[in-house]
């Protein structure tokens, strides 16, 4: 792209006129808008994308983890919310 040699001057560093110039300077944190913070709102968007597009999505899967303590504290908790439950 012509630029090796100046990359190079530079510390591989591609100098811009600000924004996205590939400084550290041109990395900022946004706060997120109330829009993408709402959940309804969120959920209606990503299922009328979903059918516009056809996408099918696998099912989800729940992972169950092969070391005897967990499955004993999975155990234990599994009956403690079901006595609370009650």
């Amino acid at each position: 792209e012509g630029r090796g040699a100046a990359a190079l001057e530079k510390g591989g560093q591609i100098s811009g006129g600000g924004g996205a110039g590939g400084g550290w300077d041109s990395i900022y944190e946004n706060d997120q808008s109330d829009k993408v913070n709402n959940l309804e709102l969120s959920v209606d968007l990503f299922k009328t994308a979903t059918e516009i597009t056809g996408a099918e999505w696998p099912q989800a899967k729940t992972f169950t983890s092969p070391c005897p303590t967990l499955k004993v504290i999975g155990a234990v908790s599994k009956n403690m919310i079901a006595r609370e439950e009650l």
